[in-house]
């Protein structure tokens, strides 16, 4: 990996927001699903519950009409419909799902923001290796430990994409443009 000297604080910070958002969106914390979810939750007490009965009577009856023991057989053959709406408008105040998305949403929010503060933390202490004078070999060696600790741990939150476009943003090779990231693997497609 090529040794950087200086780079524009501007350049270094783009870097780190690029960095961190590639972490963010690995590790699925983007809220998108939240969202949905609370929107479904917002929407849920429009939607009425329905129950349908059906009944069908099958046989025969025998009535007897008068006192003089007149009684008359009758065929059965009845079906009978039922349906029911109902709506819970209460809901429509006061959802406890979006109580639980709402907490969910909070603790997401606190994953993504400590995700993107561990981020910001390694690149700049990587950053902050490469910029320093060269030393003696063993200074040297120990800075190589780090530098490799801090780039796998790089790798590992962000993918191999981070990597590639931190090297570019250096001045190596360009990352492969054309290749799409999943942003949850890291890999190609």
């Amino acid at each position: 990996m090529p040794r950087l000297r200086s780079r524009g604080v501007d350049a270094d910070r783009r870097a780190a927001v690029r960095l961190a958002a590639l972490a963010v969106a690995r590790a699925g914390l983007g809220g998108e699903l939240e969202d949905g979810l609370a929107r479904r939750a917002r929407n849920a007490p429009w939607l009425p519950q329905l129950r349908v009965e059906v009944a069908r009577t099958f046989g025969t009856r025998e009535t007897i009409d008068n006192p003089e023991l007149d009684s008359r057989l009758r065929r059965v053959d009845d079906l009978r419909l039922s349906a029911w709406a109902t709506w819970h408008l209460d809901r429509l105040l006061f959802e406890s799902a979006e109580l639980d998305i709402l907490r969910e949403k909070r603790l997401g929010t606190t994953k993504r923001r400590e995700l993107e503060e561990r981020v910001v933390d390694l690149y700049f202490d990587l950053r902050r290796l490469e910029v320093l004078p060269p030393a003696d070999p063993e200074t040297e060696a120990a800075r190589d430990v780090r530098r490799a600790e801090l780039e796998a741990l790089l790798l590992a939150l962000c993918g191999p994409s981070a990597l590639a476009q931190r090297d570019h943003d250096a001045g190596g090779p360009a990352p492969a443009a054309s290749r799409k990231m999943d942003p949850r693997e890291g890999t190609p497609p």
